[in-house]
């Protein structure tokens, strides 16, 4: 699967040492989870890898597959979010010991 996400080019990115390139995305993955604001992980995504894409000139490659790769994450932390919330107390459903509140949806 990587040869098929794998484009050459000659673009800053490109050029970057592999190293340098798995620092970086460390990095933007760990600031996304440090900083406790709901809108950081965007705000990142916007303001770092956006920009990157498009320097890299793969940006058509990028969004095609963003909601592929991102829809599957999204659906299972707000199912496991919205169903085993602990704080939740407005009960929405039941299912067994799952239960959906309103505040589990919230917060996933």
């Amino acid at each position: 699967m990587t040869a098929a996400l794998f484009r050459s080019g000659t673009s800053p990115v490109h050029r970057l040492n592999p190293t340098t390139k798995l620092v970086l995305a460390l990095a933007v993955t760990t600031t996304a989870f440090a900083i406790p604001n709901v809108w950081a992980p965007l705000a990142l995504l916007l303001l770092v890898l956006v920009p990157a894409v498009l320097v890299a000139g793969v940006g058509r490659e990028y969004f095609r597959l963003l909601p592929l790769l991102a829809a599957p994450v999204a659906i299972t932390v707000f199912l496991l979010q919205g169903l085993f919330f602990p704080e939740g107390e407005t009960v929405l459903a039941e299912f067994g010991p799952a239960v959906v509140t309103e505040e589990g949806l919230l917060f996933a």
